[in-house]
This record gives C-alpha cells, sequence and structure tokens, in this order.
C-alpha cells in the first residue's frame, strides 16, 4: 500500500468542512452522502467459459448491480457490452435493456471467422459509468483461436488427465535471472514506526508480471546478521515482519544460482502512526500506535464500499490502543480502515478482506447421480437455503479444458477486482473451495496488504464525488436532436415535432423543441425493429406558407476508449488451451466429415463488383433529385480512402476548402455565393445554412448540418458529389453556397431515408434479444448419428429461484468421457453473492 500523501488543499478543505460539527461526524457524512447520492454502478458478465475459437458463440449473462450494496441499482437500465480485438478494436457491441428487477440481461456473441487469433476483450459499462475511469468498467479477458486445422485423431484417455490447479506452490520457479525478479515491500497502513513491530506485504513478479515463489532475508544494511526471514507464494504474495529502529537502514537479499538481489526497505521514523490489523475471520483486531504524545482524539471509519459500518473516537491517552470488532454482522468485501488525527487528516489506512458469507445461503447442487454414461439425461437441483427471488445463470463445461480455477467469477470481480487498484490475475482462485481456508486466507490478506482501494482516497474525495459531472443514467431507447426553421425570419420559431412508430398498434407523440431547438423522445423499451417516421413544422401556420424545417438527429454516443488489458502469461491457463484447442479442431473435423463433403485445398478468390458512372447517377437522381454535379468522387477509385475522415476527402475535390479545427469546421466552395464568412457550429445551437458560409449538406437527400457529418469516415461513405453556381441552382437560395451531397454505402450503420423537407424516416434499432442455447434431447432423437463433443454441455442464463430451490432440471451428457463440472453463479435480492460448483463424470 502506497505511502499517503496530503495537499494543502484538503487540509483547506477540512478547515472550512461542512459545518461545524466534529470531523468524525464530518466524515461519517461525507461517506453516506457519497453512498446516498453517488453510489457507483458495477457490472459483471457470466460467461460459458474463457475459450472459443472461430464460429462458436459467446453465451453470457450480465449482470447490473448497485456498487456499494450489490443490490439492483436503481438508476440504469440500459448495459453496454464490446468485444474488443488485440489491436484494441471494438469488433461487436451491443446494447442490452437490464431489468431493475432481474439483475441483468442474457447475451450471445457469434465468433466471426475472419477474427485473427489472440487475447479479446469483454467490457461492459453504463452511460452512468462514463463520468469515471475506464478502469471502472467491468473487463474480462477472452482467448480466441481462428479456425484450427482439422484433427484427425484424439486421445482422450490423456485429454483427460487435466492439469491440476494446485493450492500454495512450494517449489521455487526456474528464473534464471536474478535481475528478472522485481520485489516490492508495502509497509503496513502505509508507514513505518520506529521501535514498534511491523508488518510488511510483499510481492515478487518477473518480467511478464507473473507471480514468483521464493525466499529472502531482512539484514541491517552494512551487516550479516539476519534480521527476519520473508517467503512468497502463489501469485508472488506474502509477508514479513521485523522491528525497525530510528534512521536505520535495512534491505531485503535474494540469491538465485549464485547472484544476488538487494531492495531497499523504507526507513522508519518515531514521530508517525500506525495501524495494524489482525483479521481472525469472526473478529479483528485493530491496533493504533503512535510515536507523538497520545491517540487522544484521533478516530477511526471502517466502510465497505463507501458503506460506513464503524466509527469509533479514541479518547485514552495512551500511545497504543487495541479494539476487537467482531465480524458477524459486517458486509462482506473489502474493509477500509482509516486512522485519521483529531484534525481529521488521515494517517494511515488498511485493507482487510471480511469474508463472513452466510453459510445457510450457500448454494446447494446436486445431481441424482455422480456418473454417467455418454448421451444419458442428467437430472439436478439447486437449493439456496433462507434465500428467495435468487438470480442464477448456469454453465456445464468440461473440467479438462475449462480452469473455472482461474477464471473471472461474480466474486472475484465484484469483492474484488472492481474494488482494488490495478487488476488481480486469476483473481477466483483467491476463493477457490478446493484450496483450504487456512490458505485463501493467508492469500487474501497477503493481497489486501499490497493493494490500495481504487473508488477513491480520502483526499480526492470531495473532487470526485462532488465537483464531478453526473452521466445521468440510461432508461432505454432516446430519439433526440434538432429541428430549426430555414428561414432567417424565423430563426428563433419553436418547431412542433411528431414521432410515429409504424407497427401493429402505431405509436404517435408530439413535441415542442426548446430555446436551444432541441427535441427528444423516449426513453423506449424497444424489442423489435421498428419503422419511424419524425415530423416537424412550424405551428400556428398555414400549411401554404409553411416555410422549410430541417431535422437533424443526434449522432450515436462513440465508445469510451479502449484501456489495453494487463499482459500476463498464465502457464496453467495454457496448458487447459491447448487441451481446448486439440477437442475443437477434432470437433471441426467431425463436423466436416460427417456433412459428406469432399475436402479440397482452399483457394480465395478476391474480387468487389464495380458500379458503371451510371449506377452513380441513378442513385444521385433517385435520392439527391437533382442533374450531373460539377464535381464527384468515387471513395472505391480512392487508395487509402476507408481510414480518412470526410473533411480530408472534401478539400481533394477542387475548389472545396475547409478550415477551423476538430469539432469546429466550415467549409467553402469557389464559384458559389460565399458574400457570407464561412464560421464553425455552436454545438449548443445548429445554424441556418443561409446564415453561414457552409454549403448545403444532403447526406443521402436529406438536408442535414454540417454536425451531422463530422464523424463520417470513407469507410461509411460510397461517393461525395459537389454542386457549384448554376449546377446548385435547383435548390434555389439553399444552394446559394453549394451543395455537398454524401452517398452512403448500403451496409454502414449512418443510415436515414426521405427526400421531404421536415420530414425523415428511419429504422429504430432494438436492444438486442438473447439467441436460445441448443441443447439436444437423446430421448426424443436418440438415432442422431453425428458425433457430439461439444466442451459446453448446457447454458442457462436465466433461472429464478423464488421458493428456495429450483427442481427437475436436466441436460444430456455428450460422446465425450471424463469429468464435467456445473457452475452456478448468481445474486439474491439482498446483494449477496452466489457461486458454487459441483462435478460429475462421463464413462464408457
Amino acid at each position: 500500500m502506497k505511502v499517503l500523501k496530503f495537499s494543502l488543499l484538503f487540509a483547506i478543505f477540512l478547515s472550512v468542512g461542512f459545518s461545524s460539527a466534529p470531523p468524525l461526524t464530518r466524515f461519517v457524512e461525507i461517506l453516506r452522502d457519497f453512498e446516498n447520492k453517488y453510489a457507483p454502478e458495477k457490472a459483471y458478465i457470466h460467461t460459458d467459459k474463457p475459450f472459443y475459437t472461430s464460429e462458436e458463440t459467446i453465451w453470457f449473462k450480465s449482470y447490473l448491480v448497485d456498487g456499494v450494496t450489490h443490490k439492483p441499482t436503481t438508476k440504469s437500465n440500459v448495459l453496454h457490452v464490446e468485444l474488443i480485438n488485440p489491436e484494441d478494436s471494438i469488433v461487436y457491441k451491443t446494447k442490452l435493456f437490464v431489468d431493475q428487477n432481474t439483475f441483468g440481461t442474457a447475451g450471445d456473441i457469434k465468433i466471426n471467422k475472419n477474427w485473427e487469433s489472440g487475447k479479446y476483450q469483454l467490457r461492459a459499462y453504463t452511460h452512468y459509468m462514463l463520468a469515471d475511469n475506464e478502469g471502472y468498467y467491468f473487463r474480462k479477458q477472452i482467448q480466441i483461436e481462428k479456425t484450427l486445422e482439422k484433427n484427425t485423431q484424439l486421445d482422450f484417455i490423456n485429454l483427460n488427465k487435466f492439469p491440476e490447479i494446485t493450492p500454495i506452490s512450494d517449489k521455487i520457479p526456474a528464473v534464471k535471472n536474478v535481475n528478472d525478479i522485481q520485489i516490492n515491500f508495502y509497509p503496513e497502513g502505509g508507514t513505518l514506526l520506529a521501535n514498534h513491530t511491523n508488518k510488511f506485504g510483499v510481492k515478487a513478479i518477473d518480467k511478464n508480471n507473473n507471480g514468483i515463489a521464493l525466499e529472502g532475508v531482512i539484514k541491517e544494511k552494512g551487516k550479516n546478521e539476519i534480521i527476519s526471514m520473508f517467503r512468497t507464494f502463489d501469485y508472488g504474495l506474502g509477508q514479513a515482519a521485523f522491528t525497525p529502529k530510528q534512521n536505520v537502514k535495512y534491505i531485503a537479499e535474494i540469491s538465485i544460482n549464485g547472484a544476488k538481489k538487494i531492495v531497499d526497505l523504507p526507513m522508519a521514523n518515531e514521530k508517525v502512526e500506525t495501524l495494524s490489523i489482525t483479521n481472525n475471520q469472526d473478529h479483528l483486531v485493530l491496533q493504533a500506535a503512535t510515536g507523538f504524545e497520545n491517540l487522544t482524539g484521533y478516530f477511526i471509519i471502517g466502510h465497505v464500499r463507501g458503506h460506513v459500518f464503524y466509527s469509533q473516537e479514541i479518547s485514552k491517552k495512551d500511545k497504543t490502543i487495541k479494539l476487537k470488532l467482531v465480524t458477524k454482522n459486517f458486509p462482506r468485501g473489502i474493509s477500509h480502515f482509516t486512522l485519521f488525527d483529531p484534525y481529521g487528516n488521515p494517517k494511515c489506512e488498511r485493507l482487510v478482506f471480511i469474508n463472513a458469507k452466510n453459510k445457510n445461503s450457500i448454494p446447494k447442487i446436486v445431481t441424482n447421480k455422480k456418473e454417467y454414461k455418454k448421451r444419458e439425461k442428467v437430472g439436478y437441483n439447486i437449493e439456496i437455503p433462507n434465500n428467495s427471488n435468487t438470480k442464477l445463470s448456469l454453465a456445464i463445461t468440461q473440467k479438462s479444458v475449462i480452469p473455472l480455477a482461474t477464471n473471472e467469477t461474480i466474486e472475484s470481480w465484484l469483492l474484488l477486482n472492481s474494488d482494488l487498484r490495478g487488476e488481480i490475475p486469476s483473481a477466483a482462485a483467491f476463493f477457490d473451495p478446493k484450496k483450504k481456508q487456512i490458505q485463501r486466507n493467508f492469500l487474501l490478506e497477503s493481497l489486501m496488504l499490497t493493494h490500495g482501494w481504487r473508488r477513491f482516497t480520502w483526499n480526492e474525495l470531495y473532487k470526485n464525488a462532488y465537483n464531478k459531472k453526473e452521466n445521468l443514467p440510461e432508461k432505454g431507447i432516446t430519439i433526440s436532436g434538432y429541428a430549426f426553421a430555414e428561414d432567417p425570419e424565423f430563426s428563433d420559431q419553436k418547431i412542433e415535432t411528431n414521432l410515429v412508430f409504424l407497427e401493429e398498434n402505431p405509436f404517435s407523440e408530439k413535441k415542442f423543441t426548446t430555446s436551444k431547438h432541441r427535441f427528444e423522445y423516449g426513453p423506449f423499451v424497444i424489442k423489435d425493429s421498428l419503422k419511424t417516421i419524425l415530423q416537424a413544422k412550424m405551428p400556428g401556420i398555414k400549411e401554404k406558407n409553411q416555410k422549410n424545417v430541417t431535422i437533424v438527429l443526434d449522432n450515436k454516443k462513440k465508445s469510451p476508449k479502449v484501456l489495453p488489458l494487463p499482459k500476463y502469461n498464465l502457464k496453467k491457463e495454457t496448458l487447459f488451451f491447448e487441451n481446448y484447442k486439440k477437442i475443437q479442431s477434432h470437433i471441426n473435423l467431425v463436423n466436416f466429415n460427417f456433412n459428406g463433403v469432399n475436402q479440397l485445398n482452399e483457394v480465395v478468390i478476391n474480387a468487389k463488383a464495380k458500379r458503371t458512372e451510371s449506377n452513380y447517377d441513378d442513385i444521385a437522381s433517385d435520392l439527391g433529385s437533382y442533374g450531373f454535379p460539377s464535381n464527384r468522387m468515387i471513395l472505391d477509385s480512392i487508395i487509402g480512402s476507408s481510414s480518412t475522415d470526410i473533411f480530408d476527402l472534401l478539400i481533394r475535390v477542387p475548389g472545396v476548402s475547409v478550415s477551423g479545427s476538430i469539432g469546429n469546421r466550415s467549409v467553402s466552395i469557389r464559384n458559389s455565393n460565399t458574400n457570407a464568412t464561412p464560421t464553425g457550429n455552436n454545438a449548443n445551437q445548429i445554424s441556418n445554412p443561409l446564415l453561414d458560409g457552409n454549403p448545403l449538406f444532403l447526406l443521402d437527400g436529406n438536408r442535414v448540418n454540417i454536425t451531422f457529418i463530422e464523424n463520417l469516415q470513407g469507410s461509411d461513405i460510397s461517393f461525395i458529389d459537389v454542386l457549384k453556381g448554376n449546377d446548385a441552382a435547383i435548390f434555389g437560395s439553399q444552394g446559394a453556397n453549394g451543395v455537398i451531397a454524401v452517398y452512403l454505402k448500403k451496409n454502414t450503420s449512418v443510415k436515414i431515408t426521405g427526400k421531404s423537407p421536415g420530414i425523415i424516416n428511419f429504422l429504430t434499432h432494438p436492444f438486442y434479444k438473447a439467441k436460445e442455447f441448443f441443447s439436444p434431447d437423446y430421448f426424443n432423437d436418440k438415432s442422431d448419428p453425428k458425433p457430439d463433443y461439444r466442451t459446453t454441455l448446457y447454458w442457462n442464463p436465466d433461472i429464478n429461484v423464488q421458493t428456495n430451490k429450483i427442481e427437475n432440471n436436466y441436460f444430456y451428457t455428450s460422446d465425450q468421457t471424463g469429468k464435467f463440472q456445473i457452475e452456478v453463479q448468481g445474486i439474491t435480492n439482498d446483494g449477496e453473492l452466489i457461486y458454487s460448483i459441483e462435478e460429475f463424470e462421463v464413462v464408457d
């Protein structure tokens, strides 16, 4: 844990405070205000497995919760899910509607056969989360392998000798060069008090950021006497303790292959405070100490994810005090204890993991047998004692290829990775039930000593929670934009808009624009694509006197920037993945041969249908309703145009000039009536084409503002027509500054249609609806001759436990033998996390 640093600004903030209340009261108020008004949201995604190959489907269940209580969030109903390739480009994105009564929504992603092999990132976030750092979004590593060679043989016996993931490792790994090791020591509480026993968290990693097990000693610098010893285990985590003297330098020393590595330790001080905690699971022992006169007036605050569960002012005039706290009723997760001085300055902090899981709520998965034959029916029940209204998702996978002990779980994400600084690889292993409880406790305790709480530090709480711009939560799909009269005489006129959904039962709603020409409809929960019409007109004016009204829809929100995943080389996961690829390559062969097709060497023919000039004329005539353009730019004929933005394309057209900076562009056309000075666009008010020097812009024949096209790339555009002088005369005064007509490719996501001024029609896209997982029923179809080697036997994302248990559920085994695992994840309505694994075996 890093040594705390406190700014003068924070001291000033404390001095003025919220009120004249004592510092302890003020800080409790800060946290309660944070919990009630600014509590974050957390998302989690449960996938059926961590490995996939081309053309497989990623089956997933999303969970969205209040970041403090882990109960259903009352803020957002929309979750954005994206898959990001190894080059940090988004290859898939969708929006899910999350009913606050169900915690989340199922989804699926079909893997494109053209996607390259590598480590992909599955990301999920809400609009409300965008005000926070990107590191708070849910992120999970997914390994994808491009189409494999078809394996003709598969040794199922050796394949089922899977690599066991062992508990704490006793062997020092083969690290040849001692300089490839980095060791860090973290004083408990953040400070070292001289002449007082101090504990350290220790973390050792190699050059690939993998934790390594090693042994070492602590000495006084310049002396050979060993003062203490230390050892790291799984994930390079360990602990050390000794009593340092004032103004004495100490070192840590390790030796590998005869070479030594020396690490300087922080120096102790007599005039500091320290906070030490011993976690006995059922109770904590807090010990605060100071090198100053005494601890009178100091106080301690304890919270879990921002929820205050303990606060205590110290009244005794002692230099050291001990407090015993029973953890039975403490919330589960990372407890964050801070020691403050009497003036409210935070001096020390300590993280402790409270693992007081209610034993009565641990789920129990019961199968009707422990051994099954191939293609046999497996019956199972799930029991959750003393809990009702629990939402679960369930995956049944082959144990020899799916490493559940290292895969992210709902517990490891919501209780660890979403709250700690720095991402923890294989975080699920800290909750692995196969590890002994004492081993899990040691690893968690070491983890708490080496990581800080990420949500806020005390000296940043005011800035983060009170001064940030809060993004409004999305409740559904909104349709918004600008509508304004094109005639300058009516530029301040409010516009009446009318939205119509064309469906079996048509929906219609009218609204007036605001003073800034804005309109917004929704939020809507749309489950199927809807043909939509949006009309705008000036109210109170006869139809024959209506002036043209322009409608500009808001651009789709851009995805936030992508943070690359930390690079880890997990050898145990690699062994599982090799097994997985062997099975998948054999499945490819089985599927290929079963289809009865003769295998030929692959021949790739790259060709593109070319459009003739008359094709473009037909499109322009149909959508644009004008004759021939002054200039035409066909994007397919320009090398490198797909990655070029529209303004860089326009400057290649003779007579077209572009000026201004990004977000404030203006365009002018030579040989047009450009008496008006070209000006940029104000983000808060759409400009009238007659009031600036910009030409008239058409997008697929629709009159739009420059702001509507500024994010277009060459990859979106088929061709661009530019009309100058007399060629633009058909548009009358609207074409006085020239016309730029942009035509989109058929497959682009930016698409609007309709030619009449004041009316546009488009397709409103729905929330994604998950496909149903196919599970064969061999009772009704016993004669199916196709071999079945699925690695995911069964997936059910929507299990609702309302009366403590679900019964009489079943699925069928495949033609694969070996051990399989039933994994259940979920949340109760009280915010308690559910995770359990049960095994069964399939034999010949």
